[in-house]
C-alpha cells in the first residue's frame, strides 16, 4: 500500500517549511491526544502556524474548526490546505510581510480564510 495523499501532503508541507528555515512538526492523533489539533504546527520567521492538510474533497471536522478558531483568536496564523501551493503562497506572503515590514499581517489571515471550517461551507 502506498502513501495516502493526505500523508504525502503533510510530509511535503513539513519539508517545505524546514527547507525555508522554519520549524515544523506533524501532530499525530491518537486515543490519548486531544482531537482536532491541526496536522502541522510550525514556526516560520517568528509566526506561529497551524496547518490542517486535507485530501481534495475533504473538509475539517468540528473539533478541528474549534482548534483553528482558538489559534486565530490568539493571533496565530491558520489555514486549511489541499495543495502544497497553498503553503507556498502563505510562506511567500510572510516573506513579503517581513521584507516590507507591513503592519501585522491581518490581510494574510483574511486571504487564507476562504473556508468556513466549522461547517465546511464556503463563506
Amino acid at each position: 500500500m502506498g502513501v495516502q495523499p493526505e500523508t504525502y501532503l503533510q510530509r511535503s508541507i513539513r519539508k517545505l517549511i524546514q527547507k525555508r528555515g522554519g520549524y515544523a512538526i506533524k501532530q499525530h492523533g491518537s486515543m490519548i491526544s486531544e482531537p482536532g489539533i491541526p496536522d502541522i504546527l510550525a514556526c516560520y520567521k517568528g509566526f506561529f502556524l497551524a496547518i490542517e492538510a486535507k485530501e481534495v474533497g475533504n473538509t475539517p471536522s468540528r473539533q478541528q474548526g474549534i482548534h483553528i478558531r482558538n489559534i486565530q483568536s490568539a493571533d496565530g496564523i491558520t489555514c486549511v490546505v489541499w495543495d502544497i501551493r497553498d503553503v507556498e503562497v502563505l510562506l511567500n506572503l510572510l516573506d513579503e510581510y517581513q521584507t516590507y515590514n507591513e503592519p501585522y499581517p491581518i490581510s494574510i489571515m483574511k486571504t487564507l480564510r476562504e473556508e468556513n471550517i466549522d461547517t465546511g461551507e464556503k463563506w
